[in-house]
């Protein structure tokens, strides 16, 4: 998938990118929506000892859509004009 795919929106909230994601589909645009939690990337070796004290719980997961390779430039147009 990742060869093909590129990477056009990104957020913390799931709905913005919920609406993307609609916003692309409904313009014929395929796309695939992904989540990061980002705790278990980059603390997961230190997460027992440390917990999530101090851990903003709204910044845990980054939201991404993608879209075919052939579609980014359509995709970015459409996103432009969605969230201005």
């Amino acid at each position: 998938m990742g060869l093909f795919w590129e990477e056009v929106f990104r957020s913390f909230d799931s709905i913005r990118a919920d609406s993307a994601a609609q916003a692309l589909r409904a313009a014929g645009i395929d796309c695939r929506r992904r989540s990061i939690n980002l705790l278990e990337s980059a603390m997961s070796a230190n997460r027992g000892r440390m917990g999530s004290f101090g851990i903003n719980e709204q910044y845990r997961y980054i939201y991404a859509v993608k879209v075919h390779k052939r579609d980014v430039s359509q995709a970015k147009y459409i996103l432009r004009n969605l969230h201005n």
